[in-house]
């Protein structure tokens, strides 16, 4: 069951029943619950301590992120540590393996792509 919907594999498409897709949610909020539950202060992850809602102060404001993804090896089990060097980012494992790709992320800081 997915809500209350029974999940069946001919409900799941192309994929049989598989599914290879990483899902990011860039939110800071009560996860789907909504707006009111996320500015809630009792909402069961402020509770918790985790922020569900930001006051920006009605100004402008620009929030810079990155997402990628990175084929990792069969041997690449949980991240342990990145390592940054201009324009590239390493990956490393808690096995020792260890994945390098080419990303901008000096954009997170200043808002600006390499030209």
């Amino acid at each position: 069951m997915d809500g209350g919907r029974r999940v069946t594999r001919r409900s799941l498409g192309h994929a049989h029943g598989r599914n290879n897709c990483l899902g990011i949610e860039d939110v800071t909020a009560s996860f789907a619950d909504g707006l009111a539950a996320s500015a809630a202060p009792d909402n069961p992850l402020a509770a918790a301590g985790a922020r569900t809602v930001l006051d920006f102060g009605g100004g402008p404001v620009a929030i810079n992120y990155i997402q990628g993804v990175v084929r990792t090896p069969p041997d690449f089990d949980t991240v342990d540590k990145v390592e940054f060097v201009p324009g590239r980012m390493t990956f490393v494992a808690a096995s020792g393996s260890r994945v390098t790709a080419d990303v901008a992320w000096s954009f997170i800081g200043n808002g600006r792509l390499p030209e």
